[in-house]
């Protein structure tokens, strides 16, 4: 009430002396339109200037964690300013959210890209600086030159808009397991089989940096571990045994649980180490027959190549058993689990079985394909993390497209896709080409390994050839990674391509509909109980000249890795830079302006 009276005497005064009060009142309204504008406008500005400040912030922040100039060569970063029209974009994403009704040009903002090496040119952090201007309008129009101009230009204060992010080696030991792909594609030039600026094969690139970082990583930590699981259609294994010509026998291996109707027949498991050298076409369904085309391969390859009699053969080797006489006919495989005569009711209870599923493999090329794979039985930790997950065949490819499952492994062996069998004759090159090294120069699986030179024998293996399947790399590679001990796991995928066919749908099914990436999260953190997994990290590397933007990339960093996790490179430098970065810890702290 004391109020209401103080305003009626006060306005009853005004009345009363309002002609006296006109003058003066007249006189101090500049004054007061000046305070007024002062006052509301100085408040408006400063807490725009505020929201700049925020909104410079943020957006520097974003750009560090999201920058990709310490992945690629020096060269492109000075070239980009560290991708300047792409950071350049998010800085102005940030400012439009912050300043919904302020419109900022390119010339208003900018962003620059500091590389901070040391002695040894080594990349040790990056500064990020933003900058930028907005323009503003006053509430109050300037009146007879009193209040504020109509455009007003304000930046954030000079603690705004500064990051410094500085790289860490990691201390916590990792098991790295890098999954490669060798199929035919790889042995072209990185930049293009046309480009006139060539990159080198994108196979040797892979091999050196993959070598070179072990190097770095294994001889840094002695528990650091690392593992090789190539891949085309299947993974080649080397395995413990020689074959008849001397050297490593090689295995093909996969990992995938087939349905029953393809695992067992009878009740009676299917055993690939039995059909691996049996040949699957019409002519060679009886068992007479399929027991000729055997025969035919110790005559026509072995006998030969190793300079043996046939009465050599089963006399004094044991890989053959004379029929008749009369007839001069044998029955030969060295292999006693393989060999036909000694598993007769084997061979009559699953050939057309072992038929189907070969059919099955040539379409989709892959045995485990849509229609074989038991995708529950596979998806289970107790079932992909184990060894007993891994079906091993010997590779044996001399019988061409009606070998077991032709594209599996393919070019294991040189040679082996010609019907050589078929034509009763050796060539020279055919021979030189049946003998191997015996540590084997193919490409084939390491298993996780804390010694620098065994891994360098990566350097020595070769392109396998045929298509791709990112699903037969991925799946063989977790039984591998799951023996490891350290408490972090990485799984780096390395390729070129998308998946050819019946790889590319299956692979489809597993990451968008049973999300597969996330179960082997999962599924690692939880598998080993004594030595405890406590980081899981999947990566994917592309090779592939399309760039980011290209749909494979596309498919692993929506599907499986995320947005950070999934990479392009343009050559080895740009390689050895991803796998460091892959290596290390970033920390991002705001810095002052006055250090640039």
């Amino acid at each position: 009430m004391k109020i209401k009276y103080a305003v009626d005497f006060f306005l009853l005064v005004f009345r009363r002396e309002s002609g006296a009060m006109a003058l003066p009142f007249a006189i101090m309204f500049p004054m007061l339109l000046m305070f007024f504008s002062f006052a509301l406008d100085g408040a408006h500005f400063q807490s725009n200037r505020a929201r700049l400040a925020d909104a410079m912030n943020q957006g520097i922040l974003a750009i560090a964690i999201n920058d990709r100039c310490d992945y690629v060569a020096d060269k492109e970063c000075a070239v980009k300013h560290g991708n300047k029209d792409a950071n350049e974009k998010v800085l102005s994403h940030y400012l439009n959210y912050y300043l919904p009704y302020v419109t900022f040009t390119k010339n208003d903002l900018d962003v620059i890209v500091s590389l901070n090496r040391d002695n040894s040119e080594k990349l040790t952090s990056i500064d990020y600086n933003a900058s930028g201007i907005a323009t503003l309008h006053p509430i109050f129009k300037k009146y007879n030159e009193v209040g504020f101009n109509d455009d007003i230009h304000i930046r954030a204060d000079s603690s705004a808009g500064t990051v410094r992010k500085s790289m860490e080696n990691k201390n916590i030991p990792t098991d790295f397991v890098f999954v490669v792909d060798v199929s035919a594609s790889m042995a072209e030039d990185i930049n293009g089989s046309t480009s006139a600026v060539k990159g080198g094969k994108k196979y040797d690139i892979l091999k050196n940096a993959v070598v070179d970082f072990s190097q770095a990583i294994l001889n840094g930590n002695e528990k650091n571990t690392i593992g090789i699981v190539p891949f085309s259609i299947g993974v080649p294994v080397k395995l413990s045994k020689n074959d008849l010509f001397g050297g490593k026998e090689i295995g093909c291996s996969f990992v995938g649980k087939l349905k029953k109707e393809y695992a067992k027949v009878s009740n009676k498991k299917i055993d690939f180490n039995f059909w691996y050298n049996k040949k699957f076409n019409k002519n060679n369904e009886s068992f007479e027959q399929q027991d000729k085309t055997i025969t035919s391969y110790y005559k026509s390859i072995v006998s030969p190549f190793l300079g043996l009699t046939m009465d050599q053969m089963v006399n004094d080797k044991k890989w053959c058993t004379e029929i008749s006489k009369v007839n001069d006919s044998y029955s030969c495989d060295a292999d006693p689990r393989a060999n036909l005569r000694a598993h007769h009711d084997e061979y009559t209870l699953h050939y057309n079985k072992v038929k189907e599923l070969s059919a099955s493999a040539k379409n989709n090329l892959n045995v485990v394909n849509l229609d074989t794979i038991d995708f529950d039985g596979t998806l289970t930790d107790d079932y992909l993390f184990s060894d007993k997950s891994v079906t091993t065949y010997t590779y044996f490819p001399y019988y061409g497209i009606d070998s077991m499952f032709y594209h599996m492994c393919l070019g294991s062996v040189p040679g082996g896709v010609k019907s050589i069998i078929e034509s009763q004759a050796m060539t020279k090159t055919d021979i030189a080409g049946l003998s191997r090294d015996s540590v084997s120069p193919y490409s084939y699986l390491i298993e996780l390994t804390s010694d620098a030179s065994i891994i360098s024998q990566f350097k020595k293996m070769a392109i396998l050839g045929g298509s791709t399947d990112s699903t037969s790399g991925l799946l063989r590679s977790l039984p591998v990674i799951a023996k490891g001990n350290n408490p972090k796991k990485v799984i780096i995928m390395v390729t070129d391509g998308e998946d050819s066919g019946g790889p590319k749908e299956l692979a489809t099914a597993l990451h968008q509909e049973h999300h597969i990436c996330k179960k082997i999260k999962e599924g690692l953190l939880n598998h080993n109980k004594i030595h405890k997994t406590v980081a899981v990290d999947i990566f994917f590397i592309s090779l592939d000249k399309n760039g980011v933007d290209g749909k494979n990339v596309k498919f692993w960093r929506e599907s499986c890795v995320g947005d950070d996790n999934a990479f392009v490179v343009s050559d080895y430098h740009s390689m050895v830079n991803i796998l460091a970065k892959i290596s290390k810890k970033e920390k991002i702290n705001f810095i002052d302006k006055s250090g640039f």
